[in-house]
């Protein structure tokens, strides 16, 4: 099922097809190398209102809702896109190398380039409260947390109901969107138990599917600080040796933390 809403009329933020030239224009004009999976979405369409508008708060911050409503995702182009970042960065006093790809004034999603030059992690900034919030470690991982608000079921506190129970259930109905779903929220989890999770994504680096594996590779990268040495080395060397170049990538990324 497509991301993009197709029920809208006249979607301002729908801009012109995407073509290779338009995209290497960009990223020379922005100065950063835009993600593969936001190039990827741009492809299918460049920008627009999306039908998967929520994403769960990280139960570490502190925020009065259990979700953050995103509408849409901005395209490459000026007016209404991505390249119109450096006037509203500036209008809005927001911090310097990050690209805005939504918001409203009071808020706005972005790439934060500020240490991670490839694949930037992203962050959401509440101008209001002056507080910056880490909503995922790639723009991959951020699609794959979206969802419509009442297709998905809470805890009695108000997290989206992920545990070690509904992953093992996942991993055993061979289930990739349940499995990157937990994989890349298991961490947000108060009873989040590292030894366990390291010992699992071990397991899941062999797993057949490209998908996996990249969330794996994602979410050892984003955990190295808790991770033991040994544990952190033998995923290095699986990621370093996988047949998928972003698997690779990051494999590259930890080993030289580990050197």
């Amino acid at each position: 099922m497509t991301l993009w809403r197709t029920d809208v009329g006249d979607d301002i933020y729908r801009l012109n097809t995407l073509n290779d030239n338009v995209i290497k224009e960009a990223e020379e004009l922005l100065n950063v190398e835009l993600p593969e999976a936001y190039i990827n979405l741009l492809k299918e369409q460049n920008g627009g209102y999306i039908e998967y508008n929520s994403i769960p708060c990280p139960s570490n911050q502190k925020l009065e809702d259990n979700t953050i409503d995103i509408d849409y995702i901005m395209g490459i182009g000026k007016d209404t896109g991505i390249l119109d970042s450096s006037e509203l960065i500036q209008e809005w006093e927001l911090p310097e190398n990050i690209v805005l790809f939504s918001g409203d004034g009071h808020s706005w999603f972005a790439f934060d380039y500020r240490i991670h030059k490839k694949n930037p992690p992203i962050i959401l900034i509440d101008t209001e409260s002056n507080i910056i919030l880490s909503i995922a470690t790639s723009f991959k991982q951020f699609l794959n947390q979206l969802y419509t608000e009442e297709s998905v079921e809470f805890d009695p506190d108000g997290t989206v109901q992920v545990s070690k129970g509904s992953l093992l259930i996942a991993i055993e109905e061979n289930n990739i969107s349940d499995i990157i779903q937990s994989i890349d929220l298991l961490p947000f989890e108060i009873d989040f138990s590292i030894e366990w999770f390291s010992e699992l994504l071990i397991k899941l680096s062999n797993h057949s599917n490209n998908e996996v594996r990249k969330s794996v590779s994602q979410a050892t990268y984003s955990l190295m600080n808790e991770l033991d040495t040994e544990k952190l080395s033998i995923l290095a060397t699986k990621f370093e040796n996988d047949i998928d170049l972003d698997v690779k990538y990051y494999g590259t990324l930890v080993n030289e933390k580990l050197i």
